[in-house]
């Protein structure tokens, strides 16, 4: 029988063969910190009762706990499949499982210099420093992305209806630091944090927003967009 513990989840509108990640509310005291999630195709039956409903591979994890430490609330990930169920059911206290094999699983290899992310079809490549975002992505043998650069353009004013002239300048992201937040086996979160820098014009070192050459707007510290591939 399943857990009196269980719940059932549907799609908003029609299944989707793509990966989707949500969250669940729970009672308090209803799950255990530490407890595992298994997710069930259909709703009704167990993973281990002959006949009964498939295990789906699932990445679960909390994000919010109740004053006892029990969870109030967790997120669960469902990668791309070719076959989707119409609903599905969320077990506590079961260890996620799928056949090896069955879909391509998340993979993160966290080097010195960079940091690489194999979803099992694109190969992504993640420095550590620098300007580049995303050195290169991969599909196969054929690379598809290269050297990508977060920029954007900083003014001092409003836009000026008419005459006048407003003075534009060009900020490149600068990497601080890379860390690594999820890394699989349905899910990677690659968190990606620095400054945006000025781009000075040759000639015009001091001219940068700030009036100082590598110095961010205000001097105020950003973070780039973080990244997830699955």
């Amino acid at each position: 029988m399943i857990d009196h513990r269980s719940t059932a989840v549907r799609w908003l509108t029609r299944p989707r063969r793509t990966g989707v990640t949500w969250g669940v509310p729970w009672p308090r005291g209803t799950v255990a910190a530490g407890e595992d999630f298994e997710l069930l195709a259909g709703t009704g039956g167990t993973s281990t009762s002959p006949g009964g409903a498939a295990a789906v591979r699932v990445q679960s994890w909390v994000t919010a706990t109740w004053p006892d430490g029990s969870v109030k609330w967790s997120a669960h990930a469902l990668g791309p499949k070719d076959t989707v169920a119409e609903a599905y059911t969320l077990v506590p206290g079961l260890t996620s499982g799928e056949g090896p094999g069955s879909v391509p699983e998340v993979r993160i290899a966290a080097g010195q210099h960079e940091v690489v992310v194999d979803t099992g079809v694109v190969e992504w490549v993640v420095p550590r420093s620098g300007a580049i975002l995303v050195r290169s992505a991969r599909r196969e043998d054929r690379e598809i992305v290269r050297d990508v650069r977060l920029v954007s353009l900083w003014q001092d004013q409003p836009a000026l209806d008419g005459a006048g002239s407003v003075d534009r300048w060009e900020l490149r992201g600068d990497i601080a630091t890379v860390t690594v937040e999820q890394s699989g086996p349905v899910r990677a979160v690659v968190r990606v944090d620095g400054r945006h820098m000025p781009v000075v014009p040759h000639g015009a070192a001091g001219s940068a927003p700030g009036g100082a050459a590598g110095s961010a707007p205000g001097g105020a510290a950003g973070s780039a967009p973080g990244g997830a591939a699955g």
